[in-house]
């Protein structure tokens, strides 16, 4: 009985090292791009490595799980062969690993070795991640209850800064798995019923401060902050993120953006401009923690010790990446829509670098590049972000608190003039009521010593505000002729106003003064904030 005994542990052994060769043959040939699909569909073999995986998830050799596993993960880097591995029965036993435990030793020290569990769930987080690519396969990971345990993994992480930093691979994994299923609008519900703000806000802060220098650390905090933008998007989530701390953490990373790679820049620009967006519901403890976040974004776009003005002195950083220079002045643009933000912006620097974006048309974006694309070529960014910086404007000119300063600024109205010629009607507009908003101040204390009519007839801007009045759209004409309103106080310009042919622009304007109702619609829906 012992001699058979013997016998059998030595065949078993010589089967498993057997297995463990040809899954180590295996993952070495699907490193090859043209391998993947020969071996997953050609051969047929994922119906025996997921039965692999699925035995050692119940008592059998988790080497041989691990092995497996880890050529499904070269094999479903395969388009083709990511959904086909979750027709064949991939996602149980991956649900099962990932809620596995890691043990230590008497010493208290982690186990290691390709058999350990750390290493199964690095695995099977990684094999997951690749999966979840596939737009198919979103739903049915959902499906399958993956997302608790995945969420319940990154908590217990979070909770220990050695253990996490020793398995920042899978923090990375679990990351970039809730970010690609955070795309779909349903699954955003799950991950935050689930309870997956918290902790994607508690493993951003751990490796965006004291865990800073560990091995994927400027990955994690990219995908962990991809993950909350696109969470962001539901307004009940922005309540998750704020009540987390989410807002102090970005900050955070917006005043050590030098330590991260500029697309976890981006990621965290994103989430903030997400956050900013459409806020009304979220209670003023929210709207002040978003106020903190003006400091440093105004911070991030002029330096510490970069010029004003003139020179502009803008972050050479922050306009490399057109996505992230675009999410900073949305982000700007929306928060200063409140005037206690604008008079924040105001007093942390703002208006020098609105007014040489403004002045040199955006050009720093002309040329930005984005490292995830920026919606369109350069020149349409710079339009785009010309139409952000003008709003901004906007906002400030409409704080009282503000209006002072813009007026006392060099170059401010010059840098408006040119605008009113824009090819896009939402700059027309902004651009008009800025002007609007700065013509009031004529003959009062805030205008004291200058004469700002004065100023902007210097640069043309009768002909152009009589052009806009005729304007198919009507916000730009009631902002046009707002402005000349404002003008026509003073009594030097009458003359000019007369003398460019204004009458008959006005009385055109009042046989039509706003147009069809369809364009009453879109005037009312025009709105300042952008997702």
């Amino acid at each position: 009985g012992g001699d058979g005994g013997e016998g059998k542990k030595e065949g078993g052994d010589v089967m498993s090292t057997c297995i463990l060769s040809t899954l180590t043959v295996l993952r070495n040939l699907a490193v090859n791009a043209a391998n993947k699909a020969k071996i997953a569909v050609g051969a047929n073999a994922l119906p025996p490595l997921i039965e692999l995986v699925r035995r050692g998830t119940e008592g059998g050799a988790m080497e041989v799980a691990a092995a497996s596993a880890a050529v499904l993960q070269n094999l479903c880097v395969n388009a083709e062969v990511k959904e086909k591995a979750v027709d064949s029965g991939i996602l149980p036993p991956l649900s099962s690993m990932v809620t596995m435990q890691w043990e230590k030793d008497e010493g208290g020290e982690k186990k290691g070795g390709e058999g350990d569990t750390r290493v199964l769930i690095e695995i099977a987080s990684g094999l997951l991640r690749n999966i979840s690519i596939a737009e198919g396969n979103k739903a049915k990971i959902v499906s399958a209850g993956i997302i608790p345990g995945v969420v319940r993994l990154l908590i217990t992480l979070r909770g220990d800064e050695e253990e996490a930093t020793k398995q920042s691979a899978t923090v990375e994994h679990c990351a970039v798995l809730l970010r690609n299923l955070s795309t779909n609008e349903d699954n955003r519900r799950v991950i935050a019923g689930a309870g997956g703000v918290a902790p994607l806000v508690g493993v951003l802060k751990l490796f965006s401060t004291t865990a800073l220098s560990a091995a994927h650390a400027g990955t994690i905090v990219e995908q962990a902050c991809g993950a909350l933008q696109n969470l962001s998007v539901r307004e009940e989530i922005k309540s998750k993120i704020v009540g987390s701390g989410g807002v102090g953490v970005v900050n955070g990373i917006l005043r050590s953006s030098d330590s991260f790679p500029l697309r976890a820049l981006e990621e965290a620009l994103g989430t903030l401009r997400n956050l900013t967006a459409a806020r009304e519901g979220l209670g003023q403890e929210a709207e002040s923690a978003l106020q903190e976040a003006i400091q440093p974004l105004v911070e991030l776009m002029v330096p510490s010790g970069g010029g004003h003005g003139g020179s502009g002195g803008l972050s050479t950083r922050l306009f490399q990446s057109g996505r992230a220079a675009e999410h900073a002045l949305v982000a700007l643009r929306n928060l200063t829509l409140v005037e206690s933000n604008a008079k924040v912006g105001l007093d942390a620097g703002l208006l020098p670098p609105v007014v040489h974006l403004l002045r040199t048309n955006c050009s720093p974006l002309a040329s930005a590049g984005g490292s995830s694309g920026g919606g369109g070529g350069g020149s349409s960014l710079a339009l785009r972000a010309v139409e952000h910086t003008v709003v901004i404007m906007r906002n400030l000119t409409a704080s009282k608190a503000c209006l002072s300063a813009v007026v006392r600024t060099s170059d401010a109205i010059d840098s408006l003039l040119p605008l009113l010629q824009s090819p896009l009607e939402a700059v027309q507009e902004a651009t008009s009521s800025c002007l609007c908003n700065i013509a009031a101040t004529a003959n009062t204390s805030i205008a004291a010593g200058l004469d700002p009519a004065q100023l902007m007839l210097a640069g043309g801007v009768i002909p152009q505000s009589l052009l806009l009045i005729r304007s198919p759209n009507g916000s730009v004409r009631t902002q046009a002729s707002a402005l000349l309103r404002n003008l026509s106080s003073a009594p030097s310009t009458v003359r000019h106003i007369v003398g460019e042919g204004g009458l008959g622009g006005f009385a055109a304007l009042l046989r039509n003064p706003i147009g069809s109702e369809q364009e009453k619609t879109q005037c009312q829906m025009n709105s300042v904030i952008v997702l």
